[in-house]
């Protein structure tokens, strides 16, 4: 099987992605009606993040090389797009077709025995429950690839969704369909995309908690001088630190702002008792070193928007969500 991708092409990875999957079912690896594993299996397999994959399934499912089977939800290899012969792809069973009005009839006859209801209300019940678990299709958009992805990952973890995302460089255009975005971005999406406004869902983020408790656990100051890097721009930086007030409240921490492009010139000083915050957008543009006291810092939906958008939308719970 092919799980390799060139990170050094200038094929993006996921186009990689996609051209071994049709190579693969050229060449009857992946046989018709075979099941895609789902996309963080795939994505430990490529090495890749997973909405890489996603990305490259969502490319084949466009050109109708890919098709959804539900519940759950998995991509299959359609029959009419493998070069198999017509004798390798599933048939039905002698007698199916009889078979299938005999369940239709016991289940006609059950419903109107048990329920009340006639095969018209039936037909309309089914419908509405298959309905149900045909995920909704929503594109997360966000100023930088790594922020974009983290919240498209905390709403699949909520709601039973598949997310894109996007980020709002100054070509970019929305998508067709649902948008989520921040509260942060809605004066340019406003201003870029007015008739659009109808279909995007703003939501508010904040910090999250566990920042403290990653800078508590690195840390072995009595008070740990905390350091929020911006991309360039102090202001976005002392903004940024302002938001991290409720997270680091005076009394037990140093917070202070800067710029990442200064501390860099400065040679990636860490002083004893610091630890530094990179916003996400210079986190996702530099070479960031590794250290347990760096770390990007991390926005998460709230709760009671995430509660409100799954209303607003008719979504339903993820399947973790439903097991906590």
């Amino acid at each position: 099987m092919r799980s390799r991708i060139d990170e050094f092409s200038p094929l993006p990875l996921y186009h990689q992605i996609a051209d071994a999957i049709r190579w693969q079912i050229a060449n009857g690896e992946i046989r018709p009606l075979q099941e895609l594993p789902p996309t963080r299996d795939a994505a430990t397999t490529w090495k890749v993040h997973r909405h890489t994959v996603g990305r490259a399934y969502r490319l084949l499912f466009d050109e109708g090389v890919l098709e959804k089977t539900r519940p759950p939800v998995r991509m299959q290899v359609r029959p009419s797009h493998t070069n198999l012969p017509p004798g390798n792809v599933k048939q039905k069973r002698p007698g199916h077709d009889g078979q299938l009005h005999h369940f239709i009839d016991r289940l006609c006859s059950e419903a109107r025995t048990k329920f009340g209801i006639d095969a018209a209300q039936l037909a309309t019940a089914i419908t509405t429950r298959a309905g149900t678990y045909d995920p909704e299709t929503i594109t997360v958009v966000e100023c930088n690839r790594i922020q974009a992805e983290d919240l498209a990952d905390q709403l699949e973890t909520r709601w039973n969704i598949e997310v894109s995302t996007g980020v709002l460089t100054d070509k970019y255009e929305l998508p067709e369909g649902r948008i989520v975005a921040t509260l942060f971005h809605f004066s340019e999406i406003r201003r870029r995309w007015p008739d659009r406004m109808s279909d995007v869902r703003f939501l508010a983020l904040r910090p999250d908690p566990e920042l403290r408790r990653q800078v508590d656990a690195a840390s072995s100051s009595s008070k740990p001088r905390v350091i929020v890097l911006g991309d360039r721009n102090l202001s976005e930086a002392q903004n940024l630190a302002a938001d991290l007030d409720s997270v680091f409240p005076k009394e037990s921490y140093k917070l202070s702002a800067g710029t990442y492009r200064a501390w860099a010139t400065a040679g990636h000083k860490l002083r004893k008792g610091e630890f530094i915050l990179v916003a996400p957008r210079a986190w996702a543009k530099r070479s960031v070193p590794k250290s347990q006291r760096i770390s990007v810092i991390r926005f998460v939906f709230d709760t009671h928007d995430l509660d409100a958008l799954g209303a607003a939308m008719g979504l339903q719970p993820a399947q973790t969500a439903l097991s906590c």
